[in-house]
């Protein structure tokens, strides 16, 4: 079931990356990444919004590493052939990397960068409660391995898929092309430290 849910989200990823650009422009997801800009500074404040943005740019997009998108100037370069072979290959260049499909998976590719930044601006803060989460769990597996409560195999393979769903959900939503609520990632990242507590309380090695 995990190896499955993980499958089907490298495939729901390719194609969020590599076709949805091709029915949508670089405006689009530049639109989608003001408004989400936008409802953060109103639900956190222009300082927390800054500061996302911020690291936003600092940071390269999570998809451009997995799937690199040259640039238009990133072509094959001709230092000692005549002016004209060396246009026509800076033409082949700009019509092959500079066009609007791939603009737009660029485009892409920095909203997906800003949501992670989402992401982790707010995984500092929730560490102490994954932390806690974890210790909880680690107590709760102590008292039943002691053997006064059962642990069992079928909730801690369900806990176990849960963990991957939610995850699996929290990478195919970077590249949604859909305006996400910024109070989104810190609910995922809260939901994922609870489940994970859950799933060490459940775990028995025999």
């Amino acid at each position: 079931m995990i190896r499955a849910l993980l499958a089907v989200t490298v495939l729901v990823v390719l194609i969020l990356v590599f076709y949805i650009p091709s029915t949508r422009n670089a405006q689009f997801f530049r639109d989608r990444m003001q408004a989400e800009d936008a409802l953060t500074a109103t639900l956190w404040g222009p300082k927390i919004a800054n500061r996302i943005r911020s690291r936003s740019s600092d940071a390269p997009a999570p998809s451009s590493v997995l799937f690199p998108i040259p640039q238009a100037a990133a072509g094959p370069r001709l230092g000692n052939a005549n002016k004209a072979v060396a246009r026509e290959m800076d033409a082949v260049n700009l019509r092959l990397f500079g066009n609007r499909y791939f603009e737009s998976i660029r485009q892409l590719q920095t909203l997906a960068g800003y949501r992670l930044s989402h992401l982790t601006y707010w995984l500092p803060w929730l560490a102490a409660f994954l932390a806690a989460s974890l210790a909880d769990g680690g107590h709760v597996r102590q008292i039943r391995s002691r053997g006064l409560d059962a642990n069992s195999p079928e909730t801690f393979g369900l806990l176990a898929t849960l963990v991957t769903l939610v995850t699996c959900a929290t990478i195919v939503s970077l590249f949604l092309p859909t305006s996400n609520p910024p109070g989104l990632w810190p609910c995922l990242l809260a939901l994922v430290a609870v489940l994970s507590g859950r799933l060490l309380a459940s775990f028995h090695v025999r």
